[in-house]
């Protein structure tokens, strides 16, 4: 069975984390096929169909479910491929996609776990009823249970498939943790019920060995990087000191969460452009913020800013 992961970015520089950590976590020989959504529909068409995959794995995100959607309707009308659907813009809406597309199955939530399980089943022509995190077709539309993978440490290390190029050239993405703490009501994150995180020892090791390998723009992927503090300081104090010549990290946090010591400190020991922090205000008026179920201390989120 011939395996292809396949991710559209919506830049060159990106690294889709996602097909590798599919890669990492399967049990079965895979290619990686990499395009931008500035690739022409033929062109990825003709890489795919040279490839003569018998399952393509598609990372779906906002920025390419169009195309992957074209590209499902040709490569099915070609062939008899099997295509596998995961990623944020699929995983809450798969009946949706099931009736409307020609996709076999959808992942939804993590996964690494569960694509090695379906890949299973299809080789061994087993029951899909046990895969967790699936939906597929049978005398309907069939959800299994979603669950998050717990704990993390379980996971292979994803960056063991990074070329020396996609290192040097493009941003890596770094994961503390997965999950969001909130519940705002125009979020996908605020379905998922709890945080975790992975083993901070193992992240320590990933950024240095990156670092080691000339990479220099990090960004992290969790939610709210600085739900927990005790934790989130201690990665800041590790990369303070040390971090190598021109590196840049950023970081996607709740400002109004940030205790001002801990600005003080960063504005005392970082230094300057060391660290980014992406700081998202959806509104500023507080009924608007009560309506979304979205908690936000204005007075002490522009003072925060400012600092």
């Amino acid at each position: 069975m011939k395996i292809g992961l396949v991710s559209i970015d919506s830049k060159y520089i990106h690294t889709n984390l996602a097909i590798r950590y599919l890669k990492a976590n399967l049990s079965y020989p895979s290619t990686l096929v990499e395009f931008t959504i500035k690739d022409s529909i033929e062109s990825m068409m003709n890489q795919l169909m040279n490839e003569a995959f018998d399952v393509i794995g598609f990372s779906v995100y906002l920025w390419n479910v169009t195309i992957v959607k074209e590209l499902t309707r040709r490569l099915k009308a070609i062939n008899p491929v099997i295509i596998v659907y995961g990623g944020p813009e699929v995983s809450y809406d798969a009946p949706y996609y099931l009736t409307n597309t020609l996709v076999d199955y959808i992942i939804c939530g993590e996964g690494e776990l569960t694509f090695n399980q379906l890949v299973d089943s299809i080789q061994t022509n087993s029951p899909l009823c046990d895969v967790v995190n699936l939906a597929y077709r049978d005398n309907g539309i069939r959800q299994n249970p979603i669950i998050p993978i717990e704990p993390l440490s379980q996971l292979k290390s994803p960056y063991d498939w990074m070329t020396p190029e996609a290192i040097q050239s493009k941003i890596q993405y770094v994961e503390l943790s997965r999950g969001c703490p909130f519940h705002c009501a125009y979020c996908l994150a605020s379905l998922e019920n709890s945080v975790r995180f992975f083993d901070l020892d193992t992240v320590k090791s990933t950024l240095i060995s990156l670092m080691n390998q000339c990479a220099n723009v990090f960004k992290f992927l969790d939610r709210t990087f600085n739900y927990n503090m005790k934790i989130a300081l201690d990665l800041f104090d590790f990369l303070i000191e040390n971090h190598q010549e021109n590196t840049v990290f950023q970081f996607e946090i709740t400002g109004d969460l940030l205790p001002e010591t801990i600005i003080d400190h960063l504005n005392r020991h970082a230094p300057k452009g060391l660290f980014r922090f992406e700081i998202g205000i959806q509104s500023t008026q507080e009924r608007t913020n009560q309506l979304i179920d979205r908690h936000q201390n204005n007075e002490k989120l522009f003072h925060n800013i400012k600092k």
